[in-house]
C-alpha cells in the first residue's frame, strides 16, 4: 500500500515485486477472503492498484508540464475520456509546447513524481483513476531515443509482472477459498457486470 499511496521512483518495480510474494503467502493465510481483501484495499483506496478490476473511472483531466517547466513555463490541461491514450495527450502537447516537427520524435511524456515514461499506446485510465480534486502531473521530456526505448521496455515489463501478479492473486484467494464464498462472489460479479 506504500508504494500505491507515496508513488516514487522505483514504485512500479517495487508493486511487482510485492504483489509476486503475496499471490505465493495469500493460500497460506487462513480466513482471508476476496470480498473482504477488496473492501479494506478499497477503503484504503488502493483496490485500483492492487486488485483486477474493471468499470473504474479514470482521472478527469491531466497536466502536463513542457520542457520549460523547471524555467517557470506555463502547464496545459488536457480532458481525460475513457479511450484516451497518452499518444493523444503527447500529441496535443507537442502543438501546444510548440515543439518543433524535427524534433517531436525525441520527446516523451513521463510521469512527473515517478518518472516513469508511459507508452504512448497505452491508455491513461489505467494508470491514472478518478480522486477527487487530484490531477495526474506529467512532464513532456527530451531523451535519447535508446535511453527512451529502454526505458519504455522496462516500464512495459514491469506493468506486466504487476498484471501478472493481480490475477495469481486473485486466482489463489479464490481458488483456496470456500465454494459457498466463490458462488457468492460470482452472483455479484455478475450482477456489476451486468449492471456496469
Amino acid at each position: 500500500m506504500h508504494y500505491v499511496r507515496a508513488q516514487c521512483e522505483g514504485a512500479d518495480k517495487a508493486l511487482g515485486m510485492a504483489l509476486s510474494l503475496t499471490w505465493i503467502l495469500a493460500p497460506n493465510v487462513h480466513g482471508l477472503y476476496f470480498k473482504d481483501l477488496k473492501q479494506t484495499l478499497k477503503k484504503e483506496q488502493c483496490d485500483q492498484a492492487l486488485m483486477i478490476t474493471a468499470n473504474v473511472p479514470s482521472a478527469k483531466k491531466i497536466i502536463v508540464h513542457g520542457p520549460d517547466s523547471g524555467l517557470g513555463g506555463i502547464p496545459s490541461q488536457f480532458p481525460v475520456h475513457e479511450d484516451t491514450q497518452f499518444q493523444q495527450i503527447l500529441s496535443d502537447s507537442l502543438e501546444f509546447f510548440n515543439i518543433d516537427e524535427n524534433e517531436v520524435h525525441s520527446y516523451f511524456l513521463t510521469d512527473t513524481k515517478t518518472g516513469l515514461i508511459h507508452l504512448p499506446s497505452c491508455y491513461v485510465r489505467d494508470f491514472y483513476f478518478f480522486h477527487r480534486s487530484f490531477y495526474p502531473q506529467l512532464t513532456l521530456v527530451k531523451l535519447d531515443l535508446e535511453e527512451a526505448h529502454l526505458r519504455m521496455r522496462q516500464t512495459a515489463f514491469a506493468q506486466r509482472f504487476i498484471e501478472v501478479g493481480k490475477v495469481l492473486l486473485t486466482h489463489n484467494i479464490l481458488k483456496h477459498s470456500p465454494q459457498h464464498v466463490v458462488s457468492v462472489l460470482l452472483l455479484i460479479i455478475r450482477k456489476g457486470m451486468l449492471n456496469g
